[in-house]
């Protein structure tokens, strides 16, 4: 049988580090970097054989945040693989892996096989969804609280250096005194993944 793919890509805030090189060691996003080597990974798929009658390897394309989305279900069309990698912008939140791995979950393959005395049909447990591919900065807060399929093969693919520091507005928001409408008052959450102490200037338009 082909190979089966899961392509799993981190678009969370963090992802926005310029900590990772492009052509001519310009500095590019760990998001590029992680499309750049799904890509990568697309291109090496297996194609249909030319002398046998083996399918070709085939992959889908999920993207997370603090939700996730099926970008592309299995299919053995590169094209249409890369085209959902090339489309995956990166958005301004944290990150959670447990919205995808129930969407990983739910695209592993069901089997049902027949009672030979009574005729029914029953469920057998998924099979292995396949090799999971998992595109991140690891800066992934429950990733110690999803578990994958026993069967499932589960591949880390790096993005960012992994001393570097992040340091970002987390959250926004604004409200009106109760006793004085006119006064809005705005609150923002900065986060910083240092050790160390550190002074940063913050700048809001």
């Amino acid at each position: 049988a082909g190979g089966r793919h899961v392509i799993v890509i981190d678009r969370s805030a963090s992802m926005s580090a310029t900590d990772e090189k492009g052509p001519g060691e310009r500095p590019i996003s760990r998001l590029d970097k992680a499309k750049e080597q799904a890509i990568a990974l697309i291109d090496s798929l297996g194609e249909p054989g030319l002398f046998s009658a083996r399918p070709a390897d085939s992959a889908m394309v999920i993207v997370f945040d603090t939700q996730a989305d099926v970008r592309q279900t299995f299919t053995a069309d590169k094209g249409a693989l890369k085209r959902a990698v090339e489309s995956i912008e990166p958005v301004d939140t944290s990150t959670s892996l447990k919205q995808a791995v129930q969407l990983i979950a739910a695209n592993a393959q069901k089997l049902m096989f027949e009672d030979a005395t009574t005729g029914k049909l029953y469920e057998r447990p998924a099979e292995s969804v396949g090799t999971i591919h998992i595109f991140s900065d690891g800066r992934i807060p429950d990733a110690g609280e999803v578990a994958f399929g026993p069967e499932d093969r589960v591949e880390f693919e790096p993005a960012g250096a992994a001393d570097s520091v992040n340091v970002g507005i987390t959250s926004l928001r604004s409200s009106r005194g109760y006793d004085n409408p006119d006064q809005l008052s705005i609150f923002v959450g900065l986060e910083s993944t240092d050790r160390a102490e550190r002074q940063v200037d913050v700048e809001l338009a």
